[in-house]
């Protein structure tokens, strides 16, 4: 899914400011990403999906219902983020990031990802969620701060396969804000 296809009315100014932040991932990307996430990153991805491998994860997110997109610097690829449809009008946003990711481009991922957020919306979706391990403050504030402005709605004592207490984010149409 491309974000053309998630609001197809887009003009080419915000196109363009769109690109200006983050991306469409190629598969290039994707596989670089994979290969190259921090060590916290596959530790959640490892805790919370029924994958043993990072080959298993990739293969799993090109078969998904994704839209992926990339923040780069430098040429390197950084983050890879996006929003994947769970159930109809529902969707869960995701990123993952290498250890040389910066400040700057969680910043502007967090704009790709609310551009995601808004086109979701604005098609007809009416939940956007997010799940986080419990021991992961700084993703939890990254979720619920300003720009993203997800609530914490329950924890999932022991929910994933580690045994890992799970926090459950989300945010609703009429709730949301981006």
């Amino acid at each position: 899914m491309t974000v053309e296809a998630l609001k197809p009315d887009m003009t080419v100014e915000e196109r363009a400011g769109w690109f200006g932040y983050c991306h469409e991932a190629s598969l290039a990307e994707i596989v670089f990403m994979v290969e190259n996430m921090s060590e916290s990153c596959w530790d959640e991805i490892r805790s919370t999906n029924c994958i043993k491998t990072k080959r298993e994860y990739l293969v799993e997110m090109l078969r998904g219902n994704n839209a992926i997109y990339c923040r780069s610097h430098d040429n390197e690829p950084r983050i890879l983020g996006g929003i994947v449809s769970e159930s109809p009008g529902v969707g869960t946003i995701w990123a993952i990031s290498t250890d040389k990711a910066t400040i700057k481009d969680w910043i502007f991922t967090t704009r790709g990802l609310n551009l995601l957020i808004t086109s979701a919306f604005s098609n007809g979706w009416h939940r956007v969620q997010a799940f986080s391990l419990a021991h992961r403050p700084k993703s939890h504030r990254w979720l619920t701060g300003k720009r993203i402005n997800m609530k914490q709605e329950a924890v999932l004592s022991g929910y994933f396969k580690d045994g890992f207490d799970v926090l459950l984010f989300s945010v609703l149409k009429g709730e949301y804000n981006g």
